[in-house]
């Protein structure tokens, strides 16, 4: 959930799942069955007036044309020869760095657009097997982004009582550095 917040958890939910619904009733029914969830992952459920509120608000956008369809349409993701090149040259963190970099990269493009954060979830992803590592190696490649500067840390995670809010990144647009044999074969075509 977005900066743990249960209603916004809802509200994302409600976002990316509104272009399913044929009506207004069906997304009140599915913003219940979320809240209906909450306890089995260790929060309270969402009082009935706050879940009307946000479904109605995000159905009203829906109508209003200000909610576009993502989810389940294509997405893409790339990676430089050069940012390939240094990630492949740290061994295996380097590789699953890799895979990880363009799993957010597809994942949290649109977010980034918003200028909105996201959270690395390093033993969610491994048990959900979003990527094919394990937790503590899928929490070595994203150190080594950070370290390289494909991902910042915007916000320090808060453990404080029930107040458990995760850290937050976001995605750094780099441009390729020119090193080696790659600024080499640009010498080369500038000749």
């Amino acid at each position: 959930m977005r900066r743990g917040s249960r209603g916004l958890g809802l509200n994302d939910y409600l976002v990316e799942n509104a272009w399913w619904c044929g009506s207004r009733d069906e997304l009140i029914d599915l913003a219940y069955q979320w809240n209906a969830a909450l306890p089995s992952y260790g929060h309270e459920m969402l009082g009935a007036n706050e879940i009307i509120r946000r479904a109605n608000q995000v159905w009203k956008d829906v109508e209003a044309g200000k909610i576009k369809r993502f989810k389940g349409t294509k997405a893409d993701a790339s990676i430089s020869v050069v940012e390939l090149d240094q990630l492949y040259a740290r061994g295996k963190t380097g590789v699953a760095a890799t895979a990880l970099l363009l799993r957010l990269r597809v994942s949290h493009a649109g977010r980034m657009m918003r200028g909105e954060t996201f959270a690395i979830n390093c033993e969610a992803m491994a048990e959900a097997n979003t990527l094919p590592y394990s937790a503590p190696i899928i929490r070595k490649a994203r150190d080594l982004l950070l370290k390289l500067g494909y991902i910042e840390r915007v916000k320090e995670a808060v453990f404080a009582g029930a107040r458990r809010e995760p850290h937050e990144y976001v995605l750094i647009e780099r441009a390729p550095i020119m090193t080696g044999q790659h600024a080499g074969m640009c010498d080369d075509m500038r000749k």
